[in-house]
């Protein structure tokens, strides 16, 4: 007798010790909080990149009512506008359900088969993905990790052992009370060793317990929570306990429903399934070209007051670099060695570019100077001088436009043939005998301008005698000045003598004669013979170097610049395919120069600043001037 309680009070000791160890202390049951996982990112089609994820509640269940307000992208401190979410259930979610059969229920033997056949049903219904165990709840349950073999089976691939869980299944037998409270415990266990946010607990059960000796009902909740196992339950039978079953599923994050037959039961677990199977495809644009490396962002959910962030990584593409696969040089439609160029021809340019992009623009360039050409086939139209002195051209054409990671370039060595600069010498000009002699009529044409110039120079010589006899000028007065004092610290033409004074007077003067009774002239001479320069524009570059155009002299008040520009003694014509045919004017206008640009293709840049078309400026000696590539300085005169 003695060695019976002895017995017994071990047993009990034991039994303490054994709940202490394995039952959590009760709490309320707690599903508050956001826990996200990032499951990978699809950057195939970027910049568009979309990523998977999967946010569950504190009890591990994948939340349900989410939308693209709930979730923020930033990359570092940026916010990426305009993303687009979708909800889903993936098939290839893997999962991981235990399946706990409650036989106690059986209160007749006829009962037992749709029991197997609901808990078959189940096994049937789940992917090949999924992770199943088995727990058949005949009898007393030691709540450990440790498996009975003959009514409880551990996780494994659904493809490989559904087989066998059928089979254990299906030799179970009927039988009476059963501890369904331990049998929850020892599920949840088991389960806790699976993957959070895709593990769950389906009891099949009509909710009674009888002599669970560790569990009791409000354990099964906390051990729940605590492990973040959200438990689902199916009530089956004639007389289900809902109260438990509901409070169960609901303290748990899991879900309550009833199976009258075994189609309600597949339904049911389909529901429970989908469940944990929900993720959310997030789609965003990333800011900015690939790299080819890869690239972090941040992924925030949120759901009322919690919320949760992750890291996502993905790979950037390489960026689209074009391959030049030939540049071709034709003139007059043959194709030429580019290292052996005539001279004096007019050459076109044109590569074969292979890009996955479109490419929208060839840039050459050519000493120094950059063409840009946007339609395709991208052709250069250059005459051949203009590459005398240049060793190569280089062509750029880019993939992604504003990614230099894109940029392609292709160099080609150019040179002009030399024997095509010699220039044959010209035939001697003939003599004027010989013209005279070759022909007569030109003789008579001589002679009568030569008497034209003889009585031109006599009626000049007669007036300027006139003229000097009828003014006098009063011998203390200083010589005049003839021409304008020049600006910019210039000086006058000279001095003219008192009867050069007369003589330009009476000749340019469009006032009448002065009579031999009129007073003295005294002062200077109103009437200009000749305006002076007031500075002069200097070629400091290109063919025209050296050269210098007055500017403001008579006949030069107007410099017209250009390849073509307005004929007459102020144009400056400059042979460069960069400058256009009308490219700029300077201008005299009360005493000060004015720049102006017309529109130039090219442009004109004041001092390395370049005007706007159309835009008058004030320029000065020592100013430099940039006609597209030809240069030039404000020189005083």
């Amino acid at each position: 007798m003695i060695r019976s309680m002895r017995s017994l009070a071990i047993a009990l000791l034991g039994a303490m010790i054994l709940v202490m160890l394995a039952a959590p202390a009760a709490v309320n049951a707690q599903v508050s909080g956001v826990t996200l996982t990032v499951n990978g990112c699809d950057s195939s089609n970027y910049p568009d990149v979309v990523c998977t994820v999967t946010p569950v509640n504190g009890a591990g269940v994948p939340l349900q009512q989410l939308d693209a307000s709930s979730f923020q992208v930033t990359d570092g401190n940026t916010a990426i506008p305009g993303i687009d979410v979708q909800k889903v259930v993936s098939p290839s979610v893997k999962v991981s359900v235990m399946l706990l059969v409650d036989f106690g229920m059986i209160r007749q033997g006829a009962a037992l088969q749709p029991l197997k056949d609901s808990a078959k049903a189940i096994l049937q219904a789940a992917g090949n993905n999924d992770r199943l165990a088995v727990l058949a709840l005949t009898g007393p349950v030691q709540v450990d990790a440790k498996l009975d073999l003959t009514k409880e089976y551990g996780f494994a691939p659904a493809s490989q052992k559904r087989d066998d869980m059928i089979n254990l299944i299906n030799a179970q037998s009927a039988v009476g009370r059963t501890p369904l409270y331990d049998a929850v415990c020892k599920a949840l266990l088991v389960t806790a060793q699976e993957h959070v946010g895709t593990r769950a607990v389906i009891v099949l059960s009509d909710g009674a317990d009888v002599q669970s000796q560790v569990c009791t009902d409000s354990d099964t909740v906390s051990r729940a929570n605590k492990d973040r196992t959200p438990v689902f339950t199916i009530g089956v039978g004639p007389a289900v306990k809902e109260d438990y079953m509901r409070n169960l599923a609901s303290g748990t994050g899991g879900l309550y429903d009833s199976a009258a037959q075994i189609q309600n039961v597949i339904d049911v677990f389909k529901k429970m399934e989908a469940a944990l199977k929900t993720e959310y495809l997030v789609a965003f644009h990333m800011p900015g070209p690939g790299s080819g490396q890869s690239k972090t962002v941040d992924i925030k959910v949120t759901q009322g007051n919690d919320s949760d962030v992750e890291h996502a990584t993905f790979q950037t593409p390489q960026p689209t670099k074009p391959t030049f696969v030939k540049v071709t040089f034709t003139i007059d439609g043959n194709t030429v060695n580019p290292k052996l160029l005539p001279a004096n021809k007019t050459l076109i340019v044109e590569p074969q570019i292979q890009s996955s992009k479109p490419v929208t623009s060839v840039d050459y360039v050519v000493g120094g100077n950059t063409q840009t050409e946007t339609d395709p086939p991208f052709q250069l139209v250059i005459p051949t001088n203009d590459l005398i002195g240049v060793a190569k051209i280089t062509l750029r054409a880019s993939g992604e436009p504003g990614n230099p990671a894109s940029l392609a370039t292709y160099d080609v060595q150019v040179s002009i043939d030399p024997s095509t600069l010699l220039t044959p010498t010209p035939a001697p000009a003939p003599t004027l005998l010989q013209t005279l002699t070759t022909f007569p009529g030109i003789l008579i044409v001589v002679i009568f301008l030569v008497l034209l110039i003889l009585l031109i120079v006599l009626l000049v010589l007669l007036m300027r005698r006139r003229s000097q006899r009828n003014v006098r000028y009063i011998p203390e007065t200083p010589p005049t000045m003839v021409g304008s004092a020049a600006p910019f610290g210039g000086t006058s033409i000279g001095q003219v003598p008192p009867d050069e004074q007369a003589f330009a007077t009476a000749l340019f003067n469009e006032a009448p004669a002065a009579s031999p009774d009129a007073a003295p002239v005294e002062g200077r001479a109103e009437t200009i013979l000749f305006k002076p320069p007031v500075a002069v524009l200097e070629i400091t570059s290109g063919d025209l170097t050296g050269k210098r155009f007055d500017i403001g002299s008579t006949g030069s008040e107007i410099l017209s610049i250009g390849r073509d520009p307005d004929s007459g003694p102020g144009e400056v014509r400059i042979s460069s395919n960069f400058v256009s045919r009308k490219h700029a004017r300077i201008a005299v206008e009360g005493g000060k120069i004015y720049l102006t640009d017309l529109n130039s293709s090219s442009g004109t840049k004041l001092n390395g600043e370049r005007l706007q078309g159309a835009q008058q400026c004030e320029i000065n000696v020592g100013d430099k001037i940039d006609f597209a590539d030809v240069s030039a300085v404000i020189k005083p005169v």
